[in-house]
């Protein structure tokens, strides 16, 4: 994270995984971790702002990145086609209680989920949802 400016802060954040495991019981490593077992590379960004001591926002992007699985041999048993959602929450505190509102996947980005193209199960290939809009208003006593 770096704080910009009192306002301000900007975060990145990366992470790579990898894994693989012995598929023939012959004590060397030779096969990738499927999509179950491992999660995909990604980066994130997001910049958040308080406008006033009531109002703050954060924009952010998240990209997961394309993987393919091989087995023993090298042949490729599974693959993951990346793909990049943008979203934008915003908190205001007002009438004693805080709403939030929430737009996730600003493009409206068409994907299936990681678990759904790694997996390698049709009756469970989900897809991503679509554009989406959340409020809610919350009030503690």
């Amino acid at each position: 994270k770096w704080l910009v400016t009192n306002q301000d802060v900007i975060s990145l954040g990366y992470a790579r995984v990898s894994g693989e495991y012995d598929s023939d019981g012959d004590d060397k490593v030779d096969s990738d971790l499927g999509g179950a077992n491992i999660a995909p590379d990604r980066i994130n960004l997001s910049w958040e702002r308080t406008w006033t001591a009531a109002f703050n926002t954060r924009l952010q992007l998240n990209h997961l990145f394309d993987r393919d699985f091989d087995n023993a041999v090298g042949v490729e048993v599974a693959e993951f086609d990346g793909y990049t959602t943008i979203d934008v929450m915003a908190e205001l505190v007002a009438l004693g209680g805080e709403f939030r509102l929430g737009l996730q996947n600003l493009s409206n980005e068409d994907y299936y989920t990681y678990y759904s193209q790694t997996a390698g199960n049709d009756a469970r290939n989900f897809k991503g949802l679509g554009r989406s809009f959340s409020l809610a208003y919350e009030l503690r006593f």
